[in-house]
């Protein structure tokens, strides 16, 4: 009974810890922010000649780099009930909205004295990230339990800070780095397909148990949060952290099986959404775009071409259904019954051949293994036969995942690095009054130019 209790009461408890709500927040969001900073290679160039950082991104600032403050940046957004927003239904623009979130929100104590606006649900991740998204509690702008005090306005504020006021240069840079770092984080779960189908549960799929009695000597032993995810299968970020490891990730950038195209969007928000993919035009066709101005968000491409756990071929639910999704669908595999066989070691040792279905229409092409299958046969009570399809994912599935979403991650990531730090400035003199006895001009003014060069070098105007 003891025992029953405690794992009870440790699996409740984790669910309420942030940590188990996106990528790793200490291993896998790290990597892939280093891995968007190399990627976008003009970013020393920019340290160096506007910022005066010799070093460029390895620049040694208050004991540590530019880089590693960025990256713990995006290490530190999850902390505390932050991930909780960090959900973004690019089909209707709303935020976290799954059984048990409800819960979580009494246990944050953060409905008592709330307003109607996301008192019960998450703010959308998008808002979250921009700054424009907020939970009326009266608080104000700078609480940051209900108002993002590390969003994009928030970094932009730091960054204009750092050129304006000298004497606090380094306070306002520091700032900086680790806002646009959380804004970096925010913007590399919307390729996590749970965080862009409102499947809160999908994080997690217990093994049940008996695992855990069989195991038992094992996982006594382990910290509450380490409890949860040794007990969890077919958990796609889990399987990422453990077996894609930095020099895996690094390797992606270079990938030639899925090249990464870095987007180049007119505003900040079109990396998380682009409005090519809603509810009006659900045609995942249109997420696989490149082009500049008709390419989808993130969240667009993830929502129509990837599913989570709780929401597999979910077409058919009700309208009403919060986790109803037009794509994927059954008929986007590429037939009724499984032609790729994936070999899995079990526990015992042995290798179990395990059916998965390839996607081969509908948008992104995944043909080595989309989701697994299996059948459930058991009679009914006229004693015929009734057979049932299962689908699962498997380490084959997550690894497949992986290949296609983390390219697409960095890519994305480092597309609004690049966003970011495009602005160039200039300085054009004006003469007036000329003295023809001096040979002088009796006033000279300047002018500041926009000389940031964007889409097929266009002059455009960066919006704030």
């Amino acid at each position: 009974m003891k025992l029953k209790c405690f794992l009870i009461m440790s699996f409740i408890l984790v669910l309420y810890s942030p940590s188990v709500f996106s990528y790793n927040d200490t291993t896998t969001h790290k990597d892939i922010t280093k891995t968007s900073i190399d990627k976008f290679e003009e970013i020393n160039d920019y340290f160096k000649s506007i910022l005066g950082f010799k070093e460029g991104s390895n620049e040694p600032v208050n004991e540590t780099t530019i880089t590693k403050l960025i990256q713990e940046g995006s290490t530190n957004e999850d902390h505390r009930n932050r991930a909780y927003n960090h959900f973004y239904n690019p089909l209707n623009g709303e935020g976290l909205d799954d059984y048990p979130f409800p819960l979580f929100r009494l246990y944050g104590g953060k409905s008592s004295n709330c307003g109607s606006l996301y008192k019960y649900t998450g703010i959308p991740a998008l808002g979250w990230a921009l700054g424009s998204g907020y939970r009326s509690c009266g608080a104000g702008y700078f609480d940051e339990d209900n108002y993002n005090g590390y969003s994009w306005i928030k970094a932009r504020e730091s960054y204009y800070n750092s050129f304006f006021y000298p004497e606090l240069r380094d306070y306002y840079l520091i700032s900086f780095f680790e806002q646009f770092g959380r804004v970096l984080h925010m913007l590399e779960d919307m390729s996590v397909p749970a965080h862009v189908r409102n499947d809160m549960l999908g994080h997690l799929t217990p093994k049940g148990l008996n695992y855990i009695k069989d195991h038992w000597d094992v996982l006594k032993e382990l910290s509450i949060v380490d409890f949860v995810k040794h007990n969890a299968s077919n958990n796609y970020e889990n399987w990422v952290e453990i077996n894609k490891k930095q020099s895996d990730i690094i390797a992606y950038k270079d990938s030639t099986e899925h090249p990464l195209v870095i987007p180049k969007f007119a505003t900040p928000q079109q990396y998380w959404d682009n409005d090519v993919y809603n509810s009006s035009n659900p045609n995942p066709e249109d997420t696989l775009a490149t082009d500049s101005e008709k390419g989808a968000g993130l969240s667009e491409y993830t929502n129509a071409n990837f599913v989570s756990t709780k929401t597999i071929f979910s077409n058919n639910n009700p309208e009403s259904e919060k986790k109803r999704f037009p794509y994927p669908r059954t008929s986007s595999m590429d037939r009724e019954y499984p032609a790729f066989i994936s070999r899995i070691q079990a526990e015992d040792g042995k290798y179990d051949n395990i059916p998965l279905l390839n996607k081969v229409r509908d948008g992104e092409i995944v043909d080595k293994g989309f989701i697994g299958v299996k059948y459930l046969a058991y009679p009914l009570k006229s004693e015929a036969i009734h057979s049932e399809r299962v689908y699962f994912f498997n380490p084959a599935v997550h690894s497949n995942y992986a290949d296609i979403l983390i390219p697409k991650t960095i890519a994305y990531t480092a597309g609004l690095i690049d966003y970011f730090f495009r602005g160039r400035m200039g300085i054009v003199p004006k003469f007036s009054g000329y003295d023809a006895e001096s040979q002088m001009f009796k006033k000279v003014t300047v002018a500041a130019t926009n000389d940031s060069k964007w889409i097929d070098d266009r002059i455009e105007p960066m919006p704030y």
